[in-house]
């Protein structure tokens, strides 16, 4: 998802992977081990990792990049018409060693 004027925004349906990698995708942080040496649902060689889904909110509100958020946070705002939304789908193996 990403904020209705993002450049994003303009596609209908499913975005290309290609267009997704050329914007900012905003990920949030998981600091435990559970996931380390995984890339969850990362679709864009340009990441901010952000620790906390309340600045993530901020950052995607204010057009900054395109990420996921919990649907309880921007129901709302979904149904104001301030998202733009989509689904996509990528999920890493761990990296061996």
């Amino acid at each position: 998802m990403a904020a209705a004027d993002h450049p994003l925004a303009r596609f209908g349906g499913r975005i290309p992977r290609r267009e997704l990698s050329r914007h900012v995708q905003l990920v949030l942080t998981d600091r435990s081990d559970l996931t380390m040496g995984r890339e969850c649902a990362v679709a864009s060689p340009s990441t901010w990792r952000l620790a906390d889904l309340s600045t993530k909110h901020a950052f995607l509100k204010d057009g900054v990049g395109w990420g996921g958020m919990p649907l309880h946070m921007i129901a709302q705002d979904i149904a104001r018409g301030r998202w733009s939304c989509w689904t996509w789908t990528t999920c890493r193996a761990p990296v061996s060693s």
